[in-house]
């Protein structure tokens, strides 16, 4: 079962048709059908990937990179309306919809969170990364993986032995605390040594990236020129499903083999 729910249970809650369109704050407009497989939304936000990955029935996988992802808390969505050719037949509004999101259930993740399977590892830590010139700090982090260490091998399996890329996403509120997110790559990569690989030597391929999350929630306003959606490239829906649930500081630190 994945994170979240799916443009699927959209579609069939609100018996859109093929023509449906939704309506920003900004009253710009947008088809959805092209994005039904690509819809994923929590009870607080609402996120358009591109190109929408291909639907399963018994799940989608939220580790899958996406091209870009719109990210929209549900206050920047005016409506969803059935349309016939230029005749809006059924309005859904942001408050129905509210009403109804009210209902629904999502799941609530305990940090640190791991998702783990062969050949690939996706580990949450929710706050802000604390200093590591701390070499408490470092040691901290350490044993934080050491303690998922059995459930990595009984997922991931063994320390692997060959070239394994790193991808290091950070979130973050404060623009007065910039993370360093050297020295973070430096303690995750020796944190990780000897529970997903046998030495950091191996991370051929590192990339770490920082993102301000001030704009997530920014509200969109109706002004000469619309306002951009706050969108990312190249990432996985998973890696912003602590966002999509309001939390606004965190890392996300992405293992995969070459093999997997």
């Amino acid at each position: 079962m994945g994170l979240y729910h799916e443009g699927v249970e959209l579609f069939q809650k609100l018996k859109l048709s093929i023509e449906a369109e939704i309506t920003y704050s900004d009253f710009c407009k947008n088809m959805l059908l092209p994005y039904q497989h690509g819809i994923r939304f929590t009870d607080k936000a609402l996120l358009l990937l591109y190109p929408p990955h291909g639907y399963d029935p018994h799940g989608h996988d939220d580790w899958i990179e996406a091209e870009s992802i719109e990210f929209l808390p549900w206050h920047n969505i005016h409506s969803i309306e059935n349309v016939e050719g230029t005749t809006i037949t059924e309005e859904h509004t942001l408050a129905d919809i509210e009403s109804w999101l009210a209902t629904i259930m999502s799941p609530r993740l305990t940090y640190p969170f791991l998702s783990a399977r062969p050949g690939n590892i996706a580990y949450l830590v929710s706050g802000m990364p604390r200093s590591e010139r701390n070499k408490k700090n470092k040691v901290r982090l350490k044993q934080q993986v050491q303690e998922l260490q059995d459930e990595i091998h009984q997922r991931f399996g063994p320390p692997d032995t060959g070239p394994v890329e790193m991808m290091i996403d950070v979130f973050f509120s404060d623009a007065a605390r910039r993370p360093d997110v050297d020295r973070l790559s430096i303690a995750i990569m020796d944190a990780f040594e000897g529970v997903a690989y046998v030495n950091d030597k191996q991370v051929r391929h590192l990339q770490p990236r920082v993102f301000s999350s001030n704009a997530a929630y920014q509200q969109l306003e109706c002004r000469g020129e619309p306002m951009d959606h706050f969108e990312l490239q190249n990432i996985p829906s998973g890696s912003l499903y602590p966002l999509a649930t309001g939390l606004l500081d965190y890392y996300v630190v992405r293992i995969k083999t070459y093999w997997s």
